[in-house]
């Protein structure tokens, strides 16, 4: 359980994910179905199905302009597909089973832990690529995230937090139309991105959070993403990244779980106010990430606090209310 700030007079416990998402975010095939969120017949109680779908939408978007001539080297090397992006998964989700702060306070450790491990995700790796995986890791550890509401966040100072969080979404006949509108027009506005098609929404959304976070009172959301977006972390700007989240649909992903987060801590958490409580979402492209200094860098972080209207608007369109047009 995600232990609750020091004011609150009752345990918080946040159940929430985003594991579904992982092999269609991270497919190789050319063109797939990109389903963000979605209800399965197999998975609903309701046994409803109703998919998210921006169809035809290339899981791997390769930005314009690369330098033909420049050769990925480290973590920009590693293969890409599901298989490395379940093992980044994994390896961080094992991580912080044993402790950010643990493994961070000794070198080496990250190494031994894939050592003691048989993920399947390591057969394809060689001894070099290992141990890339192993640095790239240790770097995360010591990054610093500038987070939207002036804050920041640092993985290795993180105590109060839970990897892997699900949560079911109950949504009431909501309109896949008027839930696309809503995002685009409150988060990256005037943006292009693929529409979303499909009949209205009904019955649990089932999700997963890679990471929840609770620092100085606020509850953060963290998703790590393995997209190849360029050779070198040049190809990781904060233009790139916002492109990338669009294309995806990344950006409706993360309103979804901060909608349940919301109306998770509306009903335990006492004197809960969104603007108080919630420090918003990072997206962050490991691939991207680069050796932090003492001072924060977001180099492969996207980060955005969506306004509590969008989420209250949302709140009560899944609840079956009207929503302004």
């Amino acid at each position: 359980p995600l232990p609750a700030p020091e004011a609150a007079r009752e345990e918080v416990r946040l159940e929430s994910q985003a594991e579904a998402e992982r092999a269609a975010d991270q497919a190789m095939t050319a063109t797939t179905d990109l389903v963000t969120t979605s209800i399965r017949a197999d998975q609903a109680p309701t046994g409803i199905r109703a998919e998210l779908v921006p169809a035809g939408i290339r899981a791997e978007l390769v930005p314009a302009g690369i330098r033909a001539e420049l050769v990925p080297a480290g973590i920009h090397a590693l293969p890409r597909g599901a298989q490395i992006g379940t093992l980044l998964h994994d390896l961080i989700e094992a991580i912080a089973d044993e402790g950010f702060h643990h493994h961070a306070q000794r070198p080496g450790s990250i190494a031994r832990l894939i050592s003691r491990t048989s993920h399947p995700g390591l057969r394809s790796l060689d001894e070099a690529q290992v141990d890339v995986v192993a640095q790239s890791l240790d770097t995360l550890l010591a990054t610093r995230w500038r987070m939207p509401t002036g804050g920041e966040l640092a993985l290795a100072e993180a105590s109060r937090y839970q990897a892997e969080m699900e949560f079911w979404l109950a949504v009431d006949e909501a309109d896949l139309a008027q839930l696309d509108r809503l995002v685009c027009e409150h988060v990256a506005p005037g943006r292009p991105r693929p529409p979303l098609s499909g009949p209205a929404i009904n019955g649990m959304l089932k999700g997963f959070i890679d990471l929840t976070v609770e620092h100085d009172g606020r509850y953060y959301l963290i998703d790590w993403k393995s997209n190849w977006l360029g050779p070198d972390a040049a190809a990781y700007t904060p233009e790139a990244l916002e492109q990338a989240m669009l294309d995806s649909r990344y950006d409706l992903q993360f309103v979804l779980y901060l909608v349940a987060l919301h109306r998770h801590l509306r009903d335990r958490l006492p004197g809960y106010d969104y603007d108080r409580h919630v420090g918003g979402a990072a997206y962050v492209f490991l691939r991207g990430i680069e050796a932090a200094t003492d001072a924060s860098d977001n180099a492969g972080v996207y980060t955005c606090l969506p306004d509590r209207v969008l989420i209250e608007s949302l709140d009560r369109l899944f609840a079956g209310g009207e929503v302004a047009a």
